[in-house]
């Protein structure tokens, strides 16, 4: 099965010229850096020539996925509230016995 591989605005040539030019380095470090830097030096110029409408959203949502997306997003953030204060309240509690402990002359912390 034969592949094939879409270039874009690139050209076979230019782009063996660069596999070319980053075989003469004869350190592998050195050459995963010079072929990294000069993707990601031209990456912004990629994200330039992009279509906009290629990637358009979509002009419907599903009102199922929204209220599963709010259920969850609402769990997530009243579990996060409600361990905060548990944990609030512990360190509250701990805090006391701790003083009680200390009011009365002793220092030995309890075990549970």
């Amino acid at each position: 099965m034969k592949e094939h591989i879409i270039l874009g605005k690139w050209s076979q040539d230019k782009l063996d010229s660069i596999l070319h030019e980053s075989a003469k380095i004869k350190d592998a470090g050195a050459r995963i850096n010079f072929l990294s830097g000069f993707f990601l030096a031209l990456l912004p110029f990629f994200a330039h020539a992009q279509d906009s409408t290629a990637n358009a959203p979509a002009e419907e949502t599903n009102i199922i996925g929204t209220v599963i997306f709010i259920v969850i997003f609402l769990g997530i953030c009243l579990g996060f509230v409600w361990m905060v204060w548990r944990a609030d309240r512990n360190e509250k509690r701990r805090k006391k016995e701790t003083e009680e402990q200390e009011h009365r002359g002793t220092t030995e912390p309890k075990t549970h």
